[in-house]
C-alpha cells in the first residue's frame, strides 16, 4: 500500500511496458483497521484508489489489488477508477464469493 505517497511508485510505474500492483483494500480480516480509516470524509482505501487512477497511473500501468472479501468496496472502488484492472483475490479459502464479486465488479 502506497501509504508512503506516490512518488513511492514512481521507480516501478515510469516503465510503460511493466505493470505495478498497488494495495487499495486487502481481503485480510484485520484489513478495515487502517483501511478504513475516515481521511477528507472517505476511508483510506477510496482515497487510494482515487490517487491512483487520477494521479499516478499516468502511464497506465497500474492495477489494485481489492479483496473478494468485500465485494461492496469492489463496487466503491470501480466507481472510482473505472476500468482500471484490478486483482481480486481471496475467493475460497479467504471466504469471498465469486458470484458477489462478478456482481460488485
Amino acid at each position: 500500500m502506497p501509504i508512503w505517497g506516490g512518488d513511492t511508485l514512481l521507480p516501478f510505474s515510469r516503465y510503460s511496458e511493466r505493470g505495478v500492483i498497488v494495495l487499495c483494500r486487502t481481503s485480510n480480516p484485520g484489513s478495515g483497521e487502517l483501511q478504513e480509516l475516515q481521511i477528507q470524509d472517505k476511508p483510506l482505501y477510496q482515497l487510494l484508489a482515487s490517487k491512483a487512477a487520477n494521479e499516478w497511473n499516468a502511464n497506465n500501468n497500474l492495477a489494485l489489488v481489492v479483496g473478494a472479501t468485500y465485494p461492496e468496496e469492489i463496487a466503491a472502488v470501480r466507481s472510482i477508477v473505472g476500468s482500471m484492472p484490478l486483482l481480486v483475490p481471496g475467493i475460497g479459502a479467504q471466504g469471498g464469493d465469486l458470484q458477489a464479486v462478478l456482481s460488485a465488479d
